[in-house]
């Protein structure tokens, strides 16, 4: 039996930590390019509004305008604001998972020395694979848009 919570010990602390911190961190830094994209457009887009009100020169206008513009390409071609949610989806699952195992609660009521790392590791599995079609997707559009090109 102790040779069991020592296993379950070492996956927590050597698989599962590791994996909570790394979404974290991930999530952390989507929710910042987010931010700061979303707030440069916005910020960008405003000044154009105020200065064609005041007749500022037509340079900074059209400068704003790219900035503006390039901030947006720069969300669409990031996705941060899907990657934020969803990297914060899955540290809070297995953060859930992990408090549950601790507290021998809702499905480790009954024990189970490999219950943690096998949920675990479907939550992570999942990840991978949303990931993996993901980045199928935006391979397909970069392929057809270099077949596209003369």
């Amino acid at each position: 039996m102790l040779w069991r919570r020592r296993m379950e010990y070492d996956y927590e602390r050597e698989r599962l930590d590791p994996a909570i911190a790394y979404y974290d961190g991930r999530s952390r830094a989507a929710k910042r390019r987010f931010y700061v994209f979303q707030g440069l457009q916005l910020v960008a887009a405003t000044l154009i509004t105020v200065l064609a009100a005041l007749d500022a020169p037509k340079l900074v206008i059209v400068i704003l305008g790219a900035v503006a513009t390039l901030a947006a390409g720069f969300l669409a071609l990031g996705n941060w604001q899907q990657l934020w949610v969803r990297y914060r989806a899955t540290a809070e699952t297995l953060k859930h998972e992990k408090y549950l195992h601790r507290a021998q609660a809702g499905a480790y009521a009954q024990g189970g020395a490999g219950l943690l790392a096998e949920r675990c590791e479907a939550v992570v599995s999942s990840e991978h694979s949303v990931w993996a079609t993901a980045m199928e997707h935006v391979g397909g559009k970069q392929e057809a848009a270099q077949g596209a090109a003369p």
